[in-house]
């Protein structure tokens, strides 16, 4: 479906899925939060004309998340 509609697929191997590289967010249609050590990937996304923030988020990956996690909400309002 992704393809039908000309998204570009980046395919990550397992050991970059387990490492949470692909775990990242899109700020807008052209910047991408990603890590500092995503070297592959990152390097992917500049060639399709993404500006890759890249900070050193090697904390977040000790407790199982990455940039997309840490966009959750802390507190939620009651449904």
């Amino acid at each position: 479906m992704l393809k039908s509609m000309k998204i570009k697929i980046i395919e990550t191997s397992e050991e970059e899925v387990v490492k949470m590289k692909n775990n990242g967010v899109a700020i807008d249609e052209k910047t991408f939060l990603s890590f500092k050590d995503n070297e592959r990937v990152n390097s992917k996304l500049e060639s399709l004309g993404f500006e890759v923030l890249k900070p050193d988020l090697s904390i977040l990956t000790r407790g199982g998340g990455g940039p997309k996690c840490s966009c959750f909400p802390l507190e939620r309002d009651e449904v």
